[in-house]
């Protein structure tokens, strides 16, 4: 609210409360002294009693306040992205970590829609997953690579859920988590899994690794008669004559 509409505001109510005055206008000069104390009592009441209620309310618009700002840096701060989608799939709210995730301000962000940072050869697998939070209003997830104006692209695992559900307009709260670390260390530990595997494999002596009960978790070689797969999962011990 403006000054201007905050004074007329305050013009009217003012005029307001004069008007209500007259209607209950009481005579003075027709009051005896005790009256008058009694009246200049009650006076001061009800002045302390709305210095309280206003204290009160000041108090708890501080509360507010606060809560407001715990919430929004809880929000803005958060160690994922969160935006919120129409259901065109724009963006109509965003935090700052979905921003620096895509790489773009707050402001030119809202009413872009999320599909221009996917990767070309994901559009398929996003436009089937957004459509199908909105048909279901399920939980629903896919992965996704967001390309960036910066850098090399990311892989993103896109969560999202209806949280408006009204018939004149429905939005979903998307939340973005970069796992691209996580799919560099799944890959690098493949790798190093299936090398490890290759080496043992080759070994011409026979490799058997084993958990702490006892039970085989890999053997490079089995003896003749024996399936491998047969044998994983067993007892080191059933092989013991």
């Amino acid at each position: 609210m403006n000054n201007d509409a905050k004074a007329k505001k305050d013009r009217l109510l003012r005029e307001r409360a004069e008007r209500i005055a007259q209607d209950r206008a009481v005579d003075l000069t027709q009051l005896s002294a005790a009256d008058a104390r009694r009246l200049i009592h009650e006076l001061q009441v009800h002045e302390i009693e709305l210095e309280l209620q206003n204290e009160s309310l000041r108090m708890a618009q501080q509360e507010v306040a606060k809560s407001r700002q715990k919430y929004s840096d809880l929000y803005d701060f958060a160690p994922v992205g969160y935006v919120t989608l129409d259901d065109s799939g724009a963006v109509v709210e965003a935090n700052l970590t979905a921003t620096t995730i895509l790489q773009i301000e707050r402001g030119p962000l809202i009413g872009r829609l999320l599909t221009e940072w996917v990767a070309s050869e994901d559009q398929d697998e996003y436009y089937f997953w957004q459509r199908k939070i909105f048909e279901t209003e399920t939980d629903q997830i896919c992965e996704v690579n967001l390309v960036r104006k910066e850098g090399e692209p990311i892989c993103a695992q896109l969560s999202g859920r209806v949280i408006t559900k009204t018939k004149k307009k429905r939005v979903c709260r998307v939340i973005i988590n970069d796992i691209t670390q996580l799919k560099e260390s799944k890959s690098s530990l493949k790798e190093s899994e299936e090398r490890w595997r290759r080496l043992v494999e080759n070994i011409p002596g026979r490799v058997t690794l084993l958990s702490l009960p006892g039970k085989i978790l890999f053997v490079n070689r089995v003896q003749k008669g024996l399936d491998l797969d047969q044998v994983i999962g067993t007892s080191a011990f059933d092989y013991i004559h």
